[in-house]
């Protein structure tokens, strides 16, 4: 794993900023680090400006330390090698293990600036023991002086704005949301012609470990342009409703003072395309197919030559997306205090419109994750 490619993976708990509404964090990767004592050159005049007193450790975590000391910021430095997963930026229990400590052989790190909001950009600039280097700047709220950001992203990798309560809880919990019920999207596909809007074309898929498979008919026009195409987005939406201004005014406020939102989940994955002609494939991925969508069974086998399947494979392709990245996210208020959500669902399980209760539901389960306490 490069270090840039830990931002997109970096993951940060909710509850970070739900106890700390106002908190800020710069998260700088950088990879190519020197990390031995005889090649600390160019930062000498700044640990003799800095660091008088400060303890010696080693070139690297002396060097950020002076910066903390200079520009009077909160630093800290993440060995990437010492991590098993993706960053996990988590509120402290004190029980922390030290293994992922900068030490002199460190060649990948990722650095985190506490409570800045864009000074860490230029302080950062000033390290010059690494070869390459990416940043990016994570909250607060919207309501915080110092403006509002999403999470971790890079505009090629997170097309949408995700803020940090918005967030999946987990790398599991969007596979849970697209497993509950038979998936059903967009895809989304760029048009040959530049000129032209990408094609979208409404289907059902399944999610097979890290590959989304999807069938259409043969003469679907999407089709000569995904033969071009190297990667696809599929967007799932659900569990959506309006919540209305008179449900999210402040507590003790008059009912015409609050803001209307929406709530919804989605996941967009981006894969790499296969086009499936064989007819053994076609009826491999035809059967993994029915098995996720209707694992009730009841219907023929599905096989080359065996009716009424066999006969309609011609008319079908297969699709394969090697799912390379995925987006996802839970927009249910999480940032709000506990009573305000519990508010509203009630609310919506007593208008019970269309997705009003998916929506009340998937509040529910967040809130109890959040608070620890299971479905609320």
């Amino acid at each position: 794993m490069i270090a840039a490619r830990a931002l997109d993976d970096t993951w940060i708990d909710p509850r970070v900023w739900q106890s700390h509404p106002d908190y800020v964090v710069t998260l700088m990767a950088a990879q190519g680090l020197v990390g031995r004592p005889d090649d600390a050159r160019g930062d000498d005049a700044l640990l003799r400006r800095c660091a008088d007193g400060l303890p010696r450790i080693d070139p690297l975590t002396d060097l950020y330390n002076a910066v903390s000391v200079q520009h009077l910021v909160l630093i800290g430095g993440e060995d990437l090698d010492g991590y098993d997963g993706p960053t996990r930026l988590v509120l402290a229990e004190g029980t922390e293990t030290t293994r992922t400590r900068l030490n002199s052989e460190t060649t990948r790190a990722l650095f985190i600036f506490d409570g800045l909001g864009e000074a860490p950009l230029t302080a950062s600039r000033q390290l010059p023991t690494h070869s390459s280097a990416t940043c990016t700047t994570v909250g607060p709220r919207p309501s915080s002086p110092v403006g509002s950001s999403s999470v971790p992203s890079r505009p090629d990798r997170r097309p949408m704005l995700i803020h940090p309560w918005d967030a999946p809880l987990d790398a599991q919990e969007w596979r849970d949301w697209l497993g509950a019920a038979a998936m059903f999207g967009q895809l989304v596909v760029n048009n040959v012609d530049p000129a032209e809007a990408p094609l979208v074309v409404p289907t059902h898929a399944v999610l097979d470990g890290d590959v989304l498979l999807i069938h259409l008919a043969r003469p679907n026009p999407v089709w000569r342009h995904v033969e071009t195409a190297t990667k696809v987005l599929f967007t799932v939406v659900g569990d959506y409703a309006y919540i209305p201004s008179t449900w999210r005014a402040k507590a003790g406020g008059e009912d015409e003072d609050g803001v209307p939102t929406s709530y919804y989940a989605t996941v967009q994955l981006t894969g790499r395309p296969t086009i499936l002609d064989d007819p053994e494939a076609k009826a491999a991925l035809l059967r993994t197919q029915m098995s996720a969508i209707q694992p009730e069974g009841g219907h023929a086998e599905i096989a080359v030559g065996l009716q009424p399947y066999g006969r309609m494979l011609p008319g079908i392709r297969g699709l394969r997306l090697d799912i390379i990245h995925v987006t996802a996210k839970f927009k249910y208020d999480d940032h709000n205090p506990i009573d305000h959500r519990r508010r509203v669902s009630a609310n919506l399980d007593q208008r019970g419109r269309l997705h009003d209760p998916g929506a009340a539901a998937q509040q529910r389960r967040r809130l109890g994750r959040l608070t620890g306490g299971g479905s609320a």
